[in-house]
């Protein structure tokens, strides 16, 4: 039943997309890639904005991973299906990361593209994969199961995010000489193709790679693409407004249509979340696109118009300090799941929220603390 319901949901995606591409020429325009653009290619400039949108989307991962520690404990209690359309309607969030590193990779030498990526994001993983496998399998390691679960990312689930970035950085040099080559509709087209076809294959053929499965590229191609393309645009957001922002009737009509497609989709979501218990996928192709461009808008408009607002800020906060509670709340939340919330004397609505804060605040300080300490130390060690 599931996997029908959710061919529906991205049919229904799909269908609004099509007319996005169909009626809007500012939608079109943020994939095309001009002779202008190449004037930019070396800019890479950090957006508070696309920090903003980081720091709700690392919330959202973090809320996702709350909906599964109430299902363990109690899946037909009530407040598990309340837990869980929160999770649901959060399933845009590790699609905006890959939205957002498309729009923030570039490439120059091969040496200068690899070591960040090495000391950023696959040190960083191993040192914390290491500690969270001898707590979960104990020592000393089975080197089969540790080496399968490094590569499948599968010591804790949130983890299959590493290997699925490392793929998208070997492919991301391709992919970019790619859309210098082939037209920015073709290349969308084509990758939404596979992207759907990855997203339900799946659930109707066993093709024999299930422990693999979840961290192929193929599910978040599209959503990577579409940074790809639009990188200037989101980099230079004065690009972005040219095309999007509501100085024009299309451009007003855009932002209309989207919020509309985005309210009866996220309203179908809640239907399907309390009628059948439905858990959604992060990767549908509609909402996370229809999302991240909102989210832009929303932290556009805060940046443009005053100084930004504490809430504002906090997100931006935690966009930047996101691979280290990426990498450390999945290490909190195993030390949770000793504790059932369900239990008599439990607040469930108030230690919900305590528990989410606190899975965002202890690993941003925790992370801090040691990035702000290694900073030192090399800092030292530099000096004469």
């Amino acid at each position: 039943m599931n996997s029908i319901l959710s061919l529906g949901l991205e049919g229904l995606g799909l269908i609004f997309l099509a007319f996005l591409l169909l009626l809007f020429p500012g939608f079109r325009g943020l994939f095309e890639r001009r002779a202008a653009d190449k004037t930019h290619s070396s800019t890479k400039t950090r957006s508070a904005v696309v920090d903003f949108i980081r720091g709700v989307s690392i919330s959202g991962i973090v809320a996702i991973h709350l909906s599964s520690y109430y299902r363990f404990f109690g899946p037909q209690e009530p407040f598990s299906d309340w837990a869980l359309a929160v999770s649901n309607l959060s399933r845009f969030s590790v699609p905006a990361f890959l939205i957002s590193s498309g729009i923030y990779l570039s490439y120059s030498s091969f040496s200068s593209y690899t070591k960040p990526k090495i000391t950023g994001l696959i040190l960083p993983y191993t040192m914390v994969f290491l500690i969270a496998a001898g707590l979960k399998y104990g020592l000393p390691p089975d080197s089969k199961t540790w080496l399968t679960s490094y590569a499948q990312g599968a010591i804790f689930a949130p983890y299959y995010f590493v290997p699925l970035m490392v793929q998208a950085y070997v492919l991301y040099p391709f992919l970019r000489s790619a859309s210098n080559r082939i037209p920015w509709l073709a290349l969308l087209l084509e990758t939404l193709f596979l992207n759907v076809v990855s997203n339900h294959i799946f659930e109707y053929f066993d093709l024999g790679i299930k422990g693999w499965e979840p961290i192929l590229l193929t599910h978040f191609l599209f959503f990577f693409t579409v940074g790809v393309l639009s990188s200037e645009k989101f980099k230079h957001p004065e690009e972005f407004e040219a095309l999007l922002l509501p100085k024009t009737t299309d451009a007003s009509g855009f932002w209309k249509f989207l919020t509309f497609s985005l309210t009866i989709y996220s309203l179908t979501v809640l239907v399907l979340t309390f009628r059948f218990s439905m858990e959604v996928s992060n990767h549908l192709i509609f909402y996370p696109l229809g999302m991240f461009l909102i989210l832009f808008y929303w932290g556009r408009k805060i940046e443009t118009a005053a100084p930004p607002p504490l809430p504002y800020r906090i997100f931006c906060a935690l966009g930047r300090g996101s691979l280290g509670i990426f990498l450390l709340h999945p290490v909190l939340i195993h030390f949770f799941h000793a504790h059932n919330p369900f239990e008599p004397g439990w607040a469930q609505i108030p230690f919900y929220f305590a528990t989410w804060i606190l899975n965002l605040a202890i690993p941003w300080v925790v992370w801090e603390a040691l990035s702000t300490a290694l900073r030192r130390i090399l800092k030292k060690g530099r000096q004469p």
